[in-house]
């Protein structure tokens, strides 16, 4: 059992972090900026190639959002993308990313890795907007 999967975050955190992908899957590389800073994964001092390298990586999670039809995951790229790019961020990293991303990435990368062996196809857009629209509704109604 892997307890560290029932690990909860901070509200402002996922709120953040759901605007973050939500950026990504519009190729918004201005907001993931923003965001990336916002959440601590990076501060602003960064070079250049750290931030490409850094976008390229939170693009590459938000490829299954930005798809209008259902997305393929045995023929994602997500892990070998962001795999190639860790040497770079690794080298060229100024500050270390939020607590919270260690587990939320381990979970993600669990996700992505079963969905493509059990070649899943699903609307992750329609499924990741229910989850913001029902997320709105519920803060709405606090």
């Amino acid at each position: 059992l892997d307890f560290g999967s029932t690990r909860s975050y901070p509200d402002n955190f996922i709120a953040d972090y759901l605007e973050l992908i939500k950026c990504a899957s519009e190729l918004d590389r201005r907001g993931i900026l923003h965001y990336s800073q916002k959440l601590g994964f990076l501060c602003g001092l960064e070079s250049h190639r750290m931030q490409e390298a850094h976008c390229d990586s939170v693009e590459s999670i938000g490829v299954p959002f930005a798809s209008t039809l259902p997305y393929d995951f045995s023929k994602q790229k997500a892990t070998s993308e962001i795999k190639n790019l860790i040497p770079v961020m690794l080298k060229l990293r100024v500050v270390p990313p939020p607590r919270e991303s260690y587990s939320l990435h381990r979970k993600l990368a669990g996700i992505f890795l079963f969905a493509s062996k059990l070649q899943a196809t699903m609307d992750c857009r329609k499924i990741f907007h229910e989850v913001i629209d029902e997320r709105n509704r519920l803060i709405k109604s606090e």
